[in-house]
Parts: structure tokens; C-alpha cells; sequence
């Protein structure tokens, strides 16, 4: 009879989902030069540890880095610098959730991920 209960205790914990939801991200920039070379040219990677933005953005020139905020809001992530400046940096954004988002606010830009409809 033991073996019964446990048998169904972990048979009924396979489909159980443990994962909380969370928002990990980091970030790291490279000076690129003026802001009049800014394109608006998004690239993104995605793997099994999320998914990984390269794009331009101006900011004041500083030698840490800037503040920005990451933040969820239903479906869509928005990602948000504290200030723009004079300055053009590359900037990499990793980014890895629970549960996927569909939409990615980068500053002013919005981007839609994967296919709509099927």
C-alpha cells in the first residue's frame, strides 16, 4: 500500500511546474562613437539560457555603467535607460525569463517576437 501512495504521489508531481517566475538580466557596453551613426538595427540570439540583444543607443558619456531598468508588464518586457546623451554605445543585453514574453520594449522601440498567428 506504501508503495501505491508513493508511486501516485510522484506520478501526480510530474506535471507539477516548479519554476517561479523571474527576469534575469545583464548588460555590458562599448563606446561606438557620436550619436549621428546610430542605426536602429536590432540583432538578437536566442538559446536555451534566453535570449541575447545587440543594438545602439545614446547615452552620456561615463565610465560606469548606466542605469536602466528591466521590467515586466504582462507579455512584454520593457527595458528603459535613465537618460539619453551625446554618446553612441553598442550595448549587449542578456535577458532570460519565466514565463516567455512576446514583446520587447527597447527604449522607444518596440519589437515582436516569434510568429503571430498560426
Amino acid at each position: 500500500m506504501q508503495k501505491l501512495l508513493i508511486a501516485i504521489l510522484s506520478g501526480s508531481c510530474l506535471g507539477c511546474n516548479f519554476k517561479t517566475d523571474f527576469v534575469k538580466h545583464s548588460i555590458s557596453l562599448k563606446e561606438a562613437g557620436v550619436c549621428a551613426q546610430r542605426t536602429e538595427k536590432v540583432n538578437m540570439v536566442s538559446n536555451t539560457n534566453g535570449q541575447r540583444y545587440e543594438f545602439d543607443y545614446c547615452l552620456p558619456k561615463t565610465t560606469s555603467e548606466p542605469v536602466y531598468t528591466v521590467e515586466r508588464a504582462g507579455d512584454t518586457l520593457r527595458v528603459s535607460f535613465a537618460t539619453k546623451g551625446e554618446t553612441l554605445y553598442k550595448i549587449t543585453l542578456d535577458i532570460d525569463t519565466n514565463p516567455p514574453y512576446h514583446f520587447i520594449r527597447l527604449g522607444d522601440q518596440l519589437i515582436a517576437l516569434g510568429t503571430v498567428g498560426y
